[in-house]
């Protein structure tokens, strides 16, 4: 499968058709049929047609009503809406972390609507509310049998107006009345757990989210950082592009985030970066979902990190907005995403963590803590020259049966067995088959057919077999555990960092 290559990415919407067809004025020496809607109603059946992953009976597009259309795209879109004005300027501030709120977290649990959290020094988080209530009413209103989206609209308001909700807790029904204050909405909160630690809860991908997860490392590295717990519990997800480069901070080089459009459009985001290179530690849940199981994924997928905790959502699809002449907006799924190996979130239902814990929040964040004590610390570093039938690796030097070599095609080959033990990974050998294993993840060479198996596709690969050795590509292996590497031409060695 081919897929084109984008390290940056601008959402292209109505705007694209309208720049075709001022194009068309400049190319009309060519006979070109282009669609041009006239009207919303229009636009919205060429999007539902060309657009939507799904595909849909030819009598939607009959309908006489953007709202009915979308009623019967979301009896296979689950995620399709359809926003009035005022709907879609309040979600689009959600998205940029503006909006007049009281400071409530919410999420949906079990077709209820959970407090899961507040945003610190709010309304909200000083009103005796509690993270687990569940609220039943606003306003006086029942919300039990509203959609999540309508009863998340219906606790918005105007700023300095009040907000009255009751919850069930344990039980009983408690009232509460909470004054509604223009916020700016964090999507990230940080601090350092003890002297080494470091801790990021990532509430939501926003705008400038990935800058907000890199000045938090940067602050905390100079404070003393020697592990990070990334802590994506209750993340929904959010912008695409913001997850990209927050994945971009912790993945090493290579692709992250894999993308089938229904309009048969394919393309990937890559990192360009080095791992963080120190122990990091994922929290995870189910209701970790869309854009924050594709960076969980991503880090187990390379192994730079242990995931803890719960399955997560298993929403691997993406959703994208497009705004119509009177202000309001249709949603829809838009494209198919997929982690670093090719993991079909959807298709899996979820990313299963390293480390299965279900239960309480506190002991998840223990267990992570506990992980990163025990975790070897980052700094070690590999070192071997062509030729030198030596490995170092700390103080120690480690002789190996044959000297690592320059290959016909110039990769830099090392021993297989010799290097991967040096660096923790468990190496089995099965009849003609290689297993390396580190950090729960475990991956397969099958020098028969000379093939790596990495997560959900192969890699045609040359080994070599020497002093009954089997010599591989260094650079695999350091892209397969996101180990640093770096290679000295002249001197003609590489160092692994680790």
């Amino acid at each position: 499968m081919q897929f084109q290559h984008f390290s940056k990415m601008k959402k292209i919407l109505f705007p694209l058709l309208v720049l075709v067809f001022i194009f068309s004025f400049s190319c009309n020496a060519f006979a070109v049929d282009i669609f041009i809607p006239k009207t919303d109603l229009e636009l919205c059946r060429w999007l539902v047609q060309n657009r939507s992953i799904y595909d849909f009976d030819a009598s939607i597009f009959k309908l006489d009503s953007i709202e009915k259309i979308m009623v019967e795209v979301q009896k296979q879109d689950r995620y399709a809406d359809y926003y009035t004005p005022e709907e879609y300027q309040l979600t689009m501030a959600d998205l940029e972390g503006k909006k007049v709120a009281t400071g409530i977290q919410t999420t949906e649990i079990n077709g209820h609507v959970e407090i899961v959290g507040f945003i610190d020094g709010s309304p909200a988080s000083l009103s005796g509310l509690k993270v687990g209530d569940i609220i039943t009413h606003v306003d006086g209103d029942s919300i039990v049998n509203l959609s999540y989206k309508d009863a998340v609209l219906k606790m918005q308001g105007e700023e300095g107006t009040e907000l009255n909700v009751t919850v069930s807790r344990d039980g009983e029904s408690l009232d509460f009345s909470i004054i509604r204050l223009n916020l700016y909405i964090p999507s990230i909160e940080k601090e350092m757990l003890d002297e080494t630690t470091g801790y990021i809860r990532i509430l939501e991908f926003t705008e400038g989210t990935d800058n907000f997860v890199e000045s938090a490392i940067k602050e905390m590295q100079k404070q003393g950082m020697e592990g990070l717990i990334l802590d994506l519990r209750g993340c929904p997800g959010g912008l695409l592009t913001s997850t990209a480069g927050t994945a971009d901070l912790f993945i090493p080089k290579g692709p992250i985030i894999f993308v089938e459009e229904g309009s048969g459009n394919q393309y990937y985001y890559r990192s360009f970066s080095e791992p963080l290179g120190i122990p990091l530690v994922v929290l995870v849940d189910g209701n970790t979902a869309s854009g924050a199981e594709v960076l969980a994924g991503d880090i187990k997928d390379s192994g730079v990190g242990l995931l803890v905790g719960e399955k997560t959502y298993g929403k691997g699809t993406v959703q994208n907005f497009f705004e119509l002449s009177d202000g309001s907006a249709i949603k829809m799924t838009t494209a198919r995403y997929y982690t670093r190996n090719y993991y079909d979130v959807a298709g899996n239902n979820g990313i299963v963590p390293d480390i299965d814990l279900t239960g309480d929040w506190y002991a998840q964040l223990e267990k992570a803590r506990e992980l990163l004590a025990n975790r070897m610390p980052y700094g070690e570093a590999v070192y071997m020259k062509a030729g030198s039938k030596e490995l170092n690796v700390g103080d120690r030097t480690i002789s190996l049966p044959a000297a690592p070599f320059l290959g016909d095609n110039g990769s830099f080959y090392v021993p297989l067995r010799q290097t991967a033990e040096a660096m923790n990974v468990i190496v089995e050998w099965k009849d003609n088959e290689i297993v390396l294993s580190l950090n729960g993840q475990s991956y397969i060479f099958d020098l028969s057919k000379q093939v790596f198996h990495k997560g959900g596709f192969d890699i045609s690969v040359k080994t070599y077999q020497k002093e009954g050795t089997c010599f591989v590509p260094v650079r695999l292996l350091a892209d397969t555990f996101g180990w640093e590497l770096h290679y000295d031409k002249w001197l003609q060695s590489i160092e692994i960092k680790f």
